[in-house]
């Protein structure tokens, strides 16, 4: 029940989805979740979801400022 719960959240979108919201590809969307820079949960074979939340706190994470030069 809680599995179903997480799982029909709006909060959590597929890869390909957040892979568009970080204006990334799908293979390195993946790659960040594999090396645990990106935080993800799986449902079985439904493959990986990714709390749009992790996504905000990877854009702020990698924020770099540039001097105006």
């Amino acid at each position: 029940m809680k599995d179903s719960l997480i799982q029909n959240n709006p909060r959590l979108i597929g890869v390909g989805k957040a892979a568009k919201y970080l204006d990334l590809g799908y293979r390195k969307v993946l790659n960040l979740i594999h090396s645990g820079d990106l935080p993800a949960y799986k449902f079985g074979d439904k493959g990986y979801k990714v709390d749009i939340n992790d996504l905000n706190d990877y854009i702020h994470k990698n924020k770099v400022v540039v001097n105006g030069q």
